[in-house]
């Protein structure tokens, strides 16, 4: 379904998409007799489809070593068990400080003192693209990939950024570092966090938020307030305990609160601004310098009556401290933010528009894992990854041909006659996620280089990486794409569902994102390596697998380790044949052109843009 949709609203060739994905294993090897060694060879090829379709959804893309050893650990010990092994790894991995690394680099890069705030002349770029640099090095290089995956979704629920001044790079870098920090936490502990921030609170203008007069007419800025509601916990409507949303005898929805909750709500966060640098600093003229610490409430500035909101009261009299943890726990403990949370977090994950049991398997888990606890993100992402729904979503039918004289020995059917009508089934995958996918299994390698004192930091220029998303970006509160945008044309337009609305947020970013990422995928295939931004130096990082295939002239092994590896078996068989009869009628072209054309279509296609 979701393929066809990106179909229709891609730019450039349209690719058919196959009811019956039919793959032959090891199509170039001598017949085999022995049945046992054909089902062998079949199991293995099972395992290794098993393996990359948890990892494209688990990680930053799926690398033929990561395939490898979790298909081994498949065989070892079975599917799930190896998948929860791998889960409770993950969460052993340490957790880099980007702000760390991102000083790392700017020291290694010719940064003469260890602030930063501004660019020395040893260096030749400015240090705000470090907030860049440290999430590319994080996600392509680094080994915490589920950590790393959870800080990119929490991100794009909750984004904020600093103003892109000379030590933008710091507060930004900062920010997200909150969120790897409360990546493997509570939700609770999340919004907490995100609250004290004082890039968030610059962004939603709750820092230096003052209880105000209502004699004089003045009141609390109310932004907070209602995103905080709307967009990070409770979510604008309700939900019953079947998942499904709740409406009035109109057909309407209704709504979770009210305007007065949201002005009840805004004087909790009233009191909050940095830490004073001087005594002589006042409420609003506190500085926090580079916005990398945490906010201090300021009781004078606090508004000190009663509030109510969702039906519960904080008492007059309290700090502004706790009054902040009252009313975190009520909107940490309110009955449909399991459920809100839990889809955004799914649609970032599996898939765009969970279907109601999918969902209430894991909201379950939010509101318990197990052991009392609410909101654990660790079972949460365990639970959106584990789910039948989605590991049994690939339908693989095992074939062993058993004629002896067969050269075709071996095939094995991704059924995807389900996902033609399906909406509950996959997601688009987002640009930044598409590139990442790209240089992870072509194996970039800035350490190719690291005689020349840079420490292998990946640091792509941004013309190799700019597509529809940056991390730079001054996006909105809400993100790169809303969370419940659906196309006003094509296959999905028209869709009705009864259990819970057809949404699609990835595709907002299309079609424009497409034409400046397939180009730059076509660049970057033909030089075999990513541009690097560098301060003293720049060179490129290599695709070191991508140059071997070259070496190697080896389309078909190409295009096979490609569905293998990174497409988990489902690149359809007409894109498979298209391909190749594509790459014969390529004529005085070299084999490194021919290469570079073959893996921009690969990439353009549906069939890798969508993960089932």
């Amino acid at each position: 379904m979701f393929k066809k949709i990106y179909s229709k609203l891609a730019i450039g060739k349209r690719l058919s998409i196959a009811c019956l994905i039919s793959v032959t294993v090891f199509h170039s090897l001598p017949a085999i007799a022995d049945v046992s060694v054909k089902n062998a060879l079949a199991n293995n090829y099972v395992r290794y489809i098993q393996a990359s379709h948890f990892l494209s959804q688990a990680t930053f893309g799926p690398t033929v070593d990561t395939v490898t050893a979790l298909a081994s650990r498949i065989k070892a010990i079975g599917r799930d068990a190896a998948f929860n092994e791998w889960i409770d790894d993950q969460f052993t991995r340490p957790n880099i400080s980007p702000l760390d690394l991102g000083m790392e680099m700017l020291l290694r890069d010719g940064e003469e003192s260890n602030v930063s705030n501004h660019a020395s002349d040893t260096l030749l770029q400015n240090p705000r693209y470090y907030r860049e640099h440290t999430w590319w090095h994080q996600a392509v290089m680094g080994e915490s990939q589920l950590l790393s995956r959870m800080a990119w979704a929490l991100y794009q629920i909750m984004p904020a950024y600093s103003s892109d001044n000379l030590h933008g790079w710091r507060s930004s870098t900062s920010y997200r570092e909150v969120l790897r920090n409360s990546a493997f936490g509570t939700h609770r502990d999340l919004l907490e966090n995100i609250t004290y921030n004082p890039v968030m609170a610059s962004m939603l203008s709750h820092m230096k938020n003052d209880k105000g007069d209502e004699s004089l007419g003045i009141f609390p800025d109310e932004n907070y307030a209602r995103e905080v509601m709307q967009l990070f916990s409770i979510g604008v409507y309700d939900i019953n305990s079947g998942s499904r949303f709740v409406t009035d005898s109109n057909g309407n929805r209704v709504e979770n609160y009210t305007n007065d909750d949201i002005t009840q709500l805004a004087r909790v966060f009233t009191g909050l601004a940095p830490l004073p640098k001087r005594n002589s600093q006042s409420f609003f003229s506190a500085n926090g310098g580079t916005n990398d610490g945490r906010l201090v409430m300021w009781e004078n500035h606090h508004h000190q009556g009663s509030k109510t909101f969702l039906g519960k009261t904080i008492p007059a009299g309290q700090s502004g401290d706790q009054d902040i943890s009252d009313a975190l726990d009520i909107l940490a403990n309110y009955k449909t933010t399991p459920y809100f949370f839990s889809n955004l977090l799914m649609q970032r994950f599996t898939t765009s528009t969970p279907n109601v049991n999918y969902l209430q398997r894991v909201a379950n888990v939010f509101k318990d894992n197990g052991q009392g606890v609410r909101g654990d993100f660790k079972e949460v992402i365990r639970a959106i990854l584990m789910d039948s729904t989605v590991r049994d979503s690939l339908k693989i039918v095992k074939t062993v041909d058993p004629d002896n004289s067969a050269r075709t020995l071996i095939t094995v059917d991704v059924n995807q006659d389900s996902w033609e009508n399906d909406t509950t089934q996959g997601r688009l995958r987002e640009p930044m996620l598409q590139t990442a996918n790209f240089f992870r299994f072509f194996e970039a390698d800035p350490l190719e280089h690291e005689s020349s004192n840079h420490g292998g930091d990946f640091k792509p220029f941004y013309s190799d990486v700019s597509g529809g998303q940056r991390i730079r970006d001054e996006i909105s509160i809400f993100g790169y794409y809303s969370a419940d945008y659906l196309p006003v044309t094509g296959p999905a337009a028209n869709k009705s569902r009864n259990q819970r609305p057809l949404v699609l947020p990835e595709f907002e970013l299309l079609p424009s994102s497409l034409v400046v990422r397939n180009e730059k995928i076509l660049s970057i295939a033909r030089r075999q390596s990513v541009l690097q931004r560098q301060s003293i130096f720049r060179e490129n990082a290599p695709l070191k697998r991508l140059i071997g295939y070259t070496d190697d002239n080896s389309f078909e092994q190409l295009i096979f380790d490609l569905n293998v590896f990174l497409f988990a078996g489902t690149m359809s068989k007409s894109l498979q044949e298209e391909l190749l009869v594509t790459l014969d009628d390529i004529s005085g072209s070299t084999d490194a052109e021919r290469l570079a054309r073959a893996v921009s279509v690969l990439f353009a296609s549906p069939d890798f843009a969508i993960i089932n």
